[in-house]
């Protein structure tokens, strides 16, 4: 169960709007060149004729606070999922600071971004280490150390960090993988939750992959949540969101695909905010720009179409 947080009144009013007294499904989206251009996101919501009230940027400790960037959302009346990762840029490559954030080296770092969420002054999705279950990502226990206590110590210790600074705009986001990867039991999602005290809303990621890669299989909504939501219900009474989530183009009619996740979603009663991914991934065996799952809802016009009429009934 949650523990009743202080937040400040604007962080308690979107908190209780989208999580606590919600009985719809609202929407965010991740476009790739927002806030940079953000006209570009203007002309996806009139496409759909429908306003983000969330938006996604991904972060790491190799960058600092982006003001420009958080400020320009906030002007617009969004709510940015802030996903940070524990990554530093070392000797020309990315690694993991796990230990090092514990034994306190970036105490200075995690101080001034304090400050700026201070400065901020707006409700702020905190999603910290998502997928972390997942062997792909460096703080992963699989990487470091075989040890899930380990990311447990670290995110306590930015929890604790923020809370000895007075920030009282997080609503911290704890975001496990569908599946484990490794699956082994060490690696289990469970073994990650850091407690009561420092989560309060639970994320879920799944995407439709398609068939692109070997080993890939097309699946319906239903087919990619049904079997970890309700494993998710039966350990947590959290409100909950879907932090990312998408339809990629190979092996299957994507329009379709949208029009049955519309419809389906409400079934899950716990999930009160999804954020649709509008980007691509690439395949790296291949000539640069050769497209692997295409996540795009604003190229094919069926598809914009799909999810124009979708979202018609979550206005």
């Amino acid at each position: 169960n949650p523990v009743i947080k202080t937040f400040d009144k604007k962080t308690k009013d979107f908190y209780d709007e989208y999580f606590g007294n919600n009985e719809k499904i609202d929407f965010g989206i991740f476009e790739p060149t927002y806030p940079l251009y953000a006209y570009r996101l203007e002309q996806i919501e009139s496409s759909f004729d429908y306003k983000f009230p969330v938006v996604l940027l991904y972060n790491s400790f190799q960058l600092p606070f982006k003001a420009d960037y958080m400020n320009k959302a906030k002007e617009q009346g969004k709510v940015v999922e802030y996903g940070l990762y524990t990554t530093d840029m070392i000797d020309g490559k990315e690694q993991d600071i796990t230990l090092e954030i514990i034994e306190g080296k970036y105490d200075e770092y995690l101080n001034h971004l304090a400050q700026s969420f201070n400065e901020y002054d707006y409700p702020v999705l905190f999603r910290l280490n998502n997928e972390m279950n997942g062997e792909w990502v460096w703080y992963s226990s699989h990487n470091v150390g075989k040890d899930t206590d380990l990311f447990i110590e670290c995110w306590r210790y930015i929890y604790d960090k923020f809370k000895e600074n007075g920030v009282d705009n997080l609503i911290f986001v704890w975001n496990p993988n569908e599946k484990s990867f490794p699956n082994f039991a060490y690696n289990h999602y469970l073994n990650y939750f850091p407690g009561n005290e420092y989560v309060d809303v639970i994320g879920l990621t799944a995407y439709n992959t398609g068939n692109y890669y070997k080993g890939e299989i097309w699946r319906s909504f239903s087919e990619a949540y049904d079997h970890f939501y309700y494993d998710y219900v039966n350990h947590f009474n959290y409100p909950m969101m879907i932090t990312e989530f998408s339809c990629a183009s190979a092996g299957g009619n994507k329009s379709q695909w949208f029009t049955d996740m519309f419809n389906k979603i409400t079934n899950y009663d716990k999930i009160k905010l999804a954020v649709l991914w509008n980007g691509q991934d690439y395949d790296t065996s291949k000539t640069e720009g050769t497209v692997s799952r295409n996540y795009r809802l604003d190229l094919e016009q069926e598809v914009i179409n799909a999810v124009k009429t979708g979202l018609l009934n979550f206005k």
